[in-house]
């Protein structure tokens, strides 16, 4: 099982991390089962504020992913890059003894809209078969002429089997975010910046 991925890069390559992608292949298969931005990957998407979570985020090693990834025999990591990029990228694995039928090999979705359509959802993920839901990284850009993001008033849904098992209050309850209007909210210590248009807002989401 590959139970981390570091990413050290040199500081001033930091920004050319957007042009490259990763791709991970399990077990011999031709289709790829994880196909990210790398820099979604790890959650730095457009160069945002670092941050330190359970499962992904920087600390002293550089980026890090501790997502685990269980595979049977073996696991194919590569990456694409359209600007040179140097660095070091480190995979650490440990044995789980034997393989279990349970185990689940990570796969990723990746969607943008940009720009949103009113009255149209931004997908997360459309999926057939067996498997567990870990999470979305969710990247907008744009703001209402009151300065106030407008997508936090957006619901996430969810949909099983034709069935709706979750309505959701607003994104920014889905979030953690629910308290943005106090002080030091998201907008502090970095504003968000404006997008092309006041009403526009661009969205990309990673599923994993």
């Amino acid at each position: 099982m590959v139970r981390a991925v570091y990413l050290k890069l040199k500081p001033e390559q930091v920004q050319d991390a957007n042009s490259a992608k990763i791709q991970v292949r399990w077990d011999g298969a031709d289709d790829v089962a994880v196909d990210l931005p790398l820099d979604y990957f790890y959650c730095r998407a457009k160069q945002s504020i670092p941050f330190r979570s359970l499962v992904v985020g920087t600390g002293d090693q550089g980026w890090y992913n501790f997502i685990p990834m269980p595979y049977r025999k073996s696991g194919k990591v590569t990456l694409q890059a359209t600007k040179p990029i140097e660095g070091t990228l480190t995979l650490l694995t440990t044995s789980l003894g034997r393989w279990n039928d349970n185990f689940g090999y990570l796969h990723t979705a990746y969607n943008e809209s940009l720009p949103t359509q009113t009255g149209k959802y931004h997908p997360y993920l459309n999926r057939q078969g067996r498997g567990r839901y870990i999470g979305a990284y969710l990247v907008t850009d744009g703001q209402l002429e009151s300065k106030m993001p407008g997508w936090f008033e957006g619901d996430e849904i969810f949909t099983c089997d034709g069935e709706m098992r979750i309505h959701g209050t607003g994104t920014e309850d889905c979030f953690n975010g629910g308290w943005y209007a106090v002080p030091a909210d998201w907008t502090d210590p970095a504003p968000i910046r404006l997008a092309d248009s006041p009403s526009m807002t661009r969205m990309a989401s990673a599923m994993l």
